[in-house]
């Protein structure tokens, strides 16, 4: 939402669910799949995402090859994100369920071997040099 006028703000606009805040009040976590993955014969898998209120300075969290992540939660202090991880899309609520997970915030973005899927979504991060 725009502070100054109230008018709504799309964050991401293709296939998100489950969004909610950062402590910091500035930044959304929410489940997105994004459009153009090869995986599930096209149709692709369903990963963590950060965004900022403005929907910009998007960041992949945390992705799995063959699974869907989806309800991603911080904590309090924002250190550790809460989730869940299914085969099926929605989660499988109305069979057995997904899987709960907990990641350090600190260990982002965070991809399961071999996740060659969301490889091309995490930017090269180059050593630096003191």
């Amino acid at each position: 939402m725009n502070a100054e006028n109230s008018e709504v703000n799309p964050l991401r606009s293709f296939q998100n669910c489950t969004p909610d805040w950062f402590p910091d009040s500035v930044h959304v976590i929410l489940s997105s799949r994004p459009a153009g993955q090869t995986g599930a014969k096209g149709y692709g898998y369903t990963q963590l995402w950060q965004v900022n209120g403005e929907g910009t300075d998007q960041k992949l969290l945390f992705g799995e090859d063959g699974l869907h992540i989806y309800g991603g939660a911080l904590s309090p202090d924002g250190n550790y994100v809460l989730f869940t991880k299914c085969p099926e899309d929605g989660g499988g609520a109305e069979k057995s369920g997904g899987t709960i997970c907990l990641i350090r915030m600190a260990d982002t973005p965070g991809l399961e071997a071999p996740a060659l899927t969301f490889a091309s979504f995490i930017p090269m991060q180059r050593p630096t040099v003191d």
